[in-house]
This record gives C-alpha cells, structure tokens and sequence, in this order.
C-alpha cells in the first residue's frame, strides 16, 4: 500500500468519518480517486477515516536516515529541551529511560518558557526552519518531499509562539514509556497553567499567528486556511457502506463478532441478550502519575458478567465511545458527559459525570448488540496493562468497522420484498412509510425532549432559589412576630409566641428541602434527558444512511434495466441492501421499546419523589396548624 506524508494541518468534522492528521503525520493510503480530491487511509495508531491528498505527499524509496543527534548529544531533543530534560530528571530523580520524549515535549510546552533566556544564549540551528521541521528521525522527511516555505521570526517573542509548540505536530508513532492516550482530563499543577502568575504563557496564548499565503501558523501547526468541503460525503460514503453494497470492501481476516436478526410476530428484531448483566460505576477516586505532576478522576467499573473491577478514566470512556460510534453506525449511542475543565474535582461535577456515565453503561449492557461488542467486553474486564494496550490496537484496527460492520450481522434468508414477511413490498411501502414514521417520532420526541429538559432545568434553579428563599423569608417573618410579642410578654400569648417560633424552624426548614428537592428529585430526570437528547440528534444521521442505501439499490435497478449491471451483480446489490434494512428494523423496533421502558421508569421515579416531597411538607404544615388551635 502507499503511504503518504501529510504536509499541512486537517481537522476532522466530528462523526463525519474523516480522518484528523498532524503535519509530518505518516499515513497509509487504502483507497484513492475519491471524488472531490480524497483520500482513504488510517494512521499509525490504527484509526481509519478521509483526508484531503492535496494535504499529502507521496512518501518514495529512501534509505534510513541516521539518528538525528543535537545539543549535548540526548536524541531528538533540541537545546531548549534538553535544559527541561535535565531540570526534571534532578527534580524528579529519573533515569535517562524512565524519561520519554512524549514527556519531555510536554514539559517543554508547559514548563520550558522559564528556560527561554538561558535558550536564547545558545545559537540554535532550527531558528530558520519551518515549524514542523523541528522532529526526529523518526518522521524525517524524504528528499522528494516539498514543503512551504514559512517565514518564521526570530525574535525571542514570536519564537516563543512558534517553535514551542511545534513538536507536537507529529502522531505517527506510539510511546509506551507511559500510556498511549491523550491528556484530555490530566491536569499540571495550578501554578504552571495559571496564566496571571505566568506573563510568558499568558503572551503565549494571546499572541497573534503568522500567516504567509494559503498557510497558516498558529501554536506550531501548519495548515491549510481554508477546507475544500464543496464535494461533502455523508456518512454512507465515509462509513464504508457504499463499498459493502457494491462489493468492493478488502477485508483481510474474519470478523470476531456474531450477531443475528430473527422475524418475530412484531417484525425484524436482534436477537434478546442471552445472559443479562449490569455494570456499576462507582468510587470516583483522584489519582495523579508522575510524582503529582499530573492527577485524573478514575472511576471504578464493575460488571456483573465478571465481576471484575476495573479503574478507568474518562478518557477511556472517551476512546470506547469513538470506537462503538465507528462500528456500529446504525446504532445511536448516548453521549459521554461534557468535558468540563474549571471545577474539573468538584464534588457536583464529578458526581454529575459519575451519572451521566452509569446511564452511559446501563444502555450498552442492554443492547442485545453493543452488550457482546469485544471492545466493551475488554473494557469492563481487562486488568492487565500489556493486554489492556494489546486490545486496545486491536480494536483500533478493527477492519469490521462501518459499513464492513454488516458482514457480522446474519440475517433472514427471506429477501424484505416478499409478500411472506410483511404482506407489503418493502422498497415501495416499508421504506417510504416505517422508516419515514420512525424518523418523524424520532424527530418529535427530540424536540420534547429538549422542551422538557428546558423546563425541568428552570424548575431546577427556581427550587433551589426564588422558592428556598421565599420560604426562608416566610420563616423570618414569623420570627420577627413572635419577637413582637416577646416584647410585651403574657402569659395569654405564649401558646401563638411558642407556635411562631416553631413555624419560623420548619419554614426554613421547608426552604432547605426545596434545594435538597433539586437534587434529588429533578438531577436524575435532567441526567436520563441529557442522555436522550444526545442519542436522538443521532437518529438522522443513521435514517439517511439507510436512505442513500435504497437509493444505490434503485440506481443499480436502473442500471440493470438498461444492461449495464448484470443481474446477478444486482442481486448481490440487493442482498447487500436487504442486511441493511433488516438491521435499521431491528434497531428501530429496539429504540421504541426503549424509549417506552425508559420513560416510564423515569417519569414514575420524578413523580414519587415529587408525591413523597410535597406529602411530607403537607404533614409538616399539618402539623403546625394544630399548634395554633
């Protein structure tokens, strides 16, 4: 296969099935003249998806360039990093292995502006060099290699804002000196990110890019201004499905996973789970690696099929997620909670996070598909480091991915036209009216959702302020009464001074439990609406996947028609379409019941908390009026 070197910048559209690289990025091309000027190919790591080939260059023959050596002789490493290097392996007390370059360009990036004036003595040889030229031998690029020519400054400022963060520009190799996963929710130490005690990284962060042509520089990476998205490829072209339809998929091993769609008395449902199982996440614990340079949240995963406890962090939530989502297309998935980093350990957030996650696992482990997915299985139940990274790659190249997902997938021999399965034709009735109903629901039920989630947000705020403080201040009023009659006491009044004082405590008792109401009664109902609001924006990505599938089966049908397509390459078409329709029902029928059971168990546990709430303050207010009797 070819591979490519990517010379500029692309970020990826989220769920769009392109593919992000970095510059100086080495990539594998699988599949070329895609309309519109892309390219199919995965990355190092296993991760597979378009980008633009006016965004690479083709990588010739070359012989292995020597290890690239600078400075005081320490591999890879510049002089300005090497003072980072040696400071932190005195600091920390760390040998020259325990030490890796994924670590040093960190601490480069966050610690190393403090050693820019002893830098700035040294002459340095990258000063005139491209940002992203700053790189090991490993991601040297080849003499053929043609690169813009960036004009980058040289004054100690501008330096600051260019060559600084430039080394992180590649990501086609892996460190296992550690982990291989990004920092999203690692955090450094208060004083190295605070900005108003760090005057060189708050210039950092506010300076302006550099900019030269159609290039621009910004935080050490080069990309391109502006993304040719003029030809836009939806998901059923990105996802790989357009290939499984037509047969032009390259598989290179069998799939791992099995799964089945049965006819019932209702229609194409998956088969039910087998063994039903639960996971629990539990014991948000902070943790921190590196001596307390950086700390994280990791929560527990227990599961019922196992019983085994694992640790996992949100990251990990955050890569199983991008994995399902890339598999199993016709498949919504509920979303993670948001990331969040102000008040990233606070007690509310990180039992908010903890929530979202348990609703996260509980609708995994009860989809008859994604509860037997391997990647899951391996999340729940892997301890061990070296099995843990090997699954990890493993599912990273996962070649039954999208549309190739389908050939995992056994379905009824019975093609979905035949008048014995649903007394109708499928194309001409099925598709234009179950599927259409389906996604008007859909579309319904998300603009409720949103409606609700709204409401019950501002009855939120409302509980635990305007109706705590009103009640409080009801209870203050009777406080300033019976200070009234205390001023002229008899002993005629000492039954309503005494009934005051007691009204005035359990108003502002009545006030507290309004807040305590919010939490208890309206956060678990706002948590099942967020999870829901997520999965429904899904929805109309899958339907059109399953559209633009009956619309290659009928350009295929024309094309027969007219003697261009075979008929029997036209039913292998339509064979390939049939799986796609069967597993859009099954999942269809899957979701309403779904949505059925989930609503009920959510609605019934707000109205008992809200009957039971409103019935003990009942009592309370009983209570008292007997007291003035």
């Amino acid at each position: 296969m070819t591979q490519v070197r990517a010379v500029y910048e692309f970020e990826a559209q989220p769920n769009s099935g392109e593919l992000s690289i970095s510059v100086n990025e080495v990539l594998t091309v699988v599949r070329e003249g895609i309309q519109g000027g892309w390219l199919e190919g995965r990355n190092a790591k296993g991760q597979h998806g378009l980008f633009p080939e006016s965004y690479v260059v083709k990588i010739n023959a070359s012989p292995t360039l020597p290890e690239q050596v600078t400075g005081w002789g320490i591999p890879f490493l510049d002089k300005s990093e090497q003072l980072v290097y040696i400071a932190v392996k005195m600091l920390l007390g760390l040998s020259d292995v325990e030490l890796s370059r994924k670590f040093i360009h960190s601490l480069h990036r966050l610690l190393g502006f403090s050693f820019f004036n002893a830098y700035s003595a040294f002459p340095s040889q990258h000063h005139n060099l491209p940002a992203f030229a700053v790189e090991d031998s490993w991601n040297a690029p080849p003499a053929s290699a043609h690169y813009p020519q960036l004009s980058i400054p040289s004054n100690e400022q501008q330096w600051h804002n260019v060559a600084a963060p430039s080394l992180f520009v590649s990501a086609s190799h892996e460190d296992d000196d550690f982990d291989d996963w990004t920092d999203d929710d690692e955090e450094f130490p208060e004083s190295v990110l605070n900005t108003a005690d760090n005057p060189e990284m708050q210039n950092y962060i506010s300076s302006n890019p550099t900019t030269k042509g159609d290039v621009l520089v910004k935080q050490g990476t080069v990309r391109m201004k502006n993304i040719n998205r003029q030809v836009i490829f939806s998901n059923f072209v990105k996802s790989g499905m357009e290939d499984y339809i037509l047969l032009s998929s390259r598989l290179t091993s069998k799939a791992e996973e099995h799964h089945e769609i049965i006819l019932t008395l209702d229609g194409a449902e998956w088969v039910p789970v087998a063994q039903p199982y639960y996971c629990i996440v539990d014991k948000p614990k902070k943790e921190s690696k590196l001596k307390g340079l950086k700390s994280f949240i990791a929560y527990s995963v227990k599961s019922s099929l196992s019983g085994i406890q694992v640790s996992r962090r949100y990251k990990h939530f955050d890569w199983l997620y991008e994995r399902m989502s890339a598999k199993y297309i016709l498949i919504p998935l509920p979303p993670l909670p948001e990331k969040q980093v102000a008040g990233r350990y606070e007690e509310d957030f990180i039992e908010h996070r903890k929530n979202i996650l348990q609703i996260w696992v509980n609708k995994v482990c009860r989809h008859p598909v994604l509860s037997k997915s391997d990647v899951w299985i391996h999340f729940v139940t892997c301890t061990d480091e070296k099995k843990w990274k090997s699954g990890k790659r493993k599912a990273e190249k996962d070649e039954y991915v999208g549309g190739n997902f389908l050939y995992s997938i056994t379905v009824p021999n019975q093609p979905l036209d035949s008048s014995d399965v649903l007394q109708f034709n499928f194309y001409s009735d099925l598709s234009e009216q179950k599927v259409d109903n389906f996604t008007r629901s859909m579309r319904s039920f998300e603009e409720s959702v949103h409606f609700m989630y709204n409401r019950v947000s501002e009855t939120h705020k409302r509980l635990a302020g305007p109706y705590k403080t009103n009640w409080q201040k009801m209870g203050e009023a009777c406080t300033g009464l019976c200070r009234s009659f205390d001023i002229n006491p008899s002993s005629k009044n000492e039954k309503v001074t005494s009934a005051l004082k007691e009204t005035a405590k359990t108003l502002q008792w009545i006030g507290d439990e309004h807040e305590k109401l919010a939490k208890k009664s309206l956060d678990p109902l706002l948590d099942a609406l967020y999870s829901y609001k997520g999965m429904l924006a899904c929805i109309p990505d899958i339907v059109n996947v399953h559209k633009s599938a009956v619309s290659k089966l009928r350009e295929n049908e024309k094309l027969a028609i007219e003697g261009r397509v075979s008929s029997a390459d036209m039913d292998k078409v339509k064979e390939k379409v049939d799986s796609i329709s069967y597993m859009m029902l099954a999942e269809m029928a899957f979701q309403n019941h779904e949505l059925g059971e989930d609503f009920k168990n959510m609605m019934a546990t707000y109205l008992e908390s809200q009957g039971e709430f409103f019935m003990n303050i009942g009592n309370q207010l009983n209570n008292l009026a007997r007291k003035f009797k």
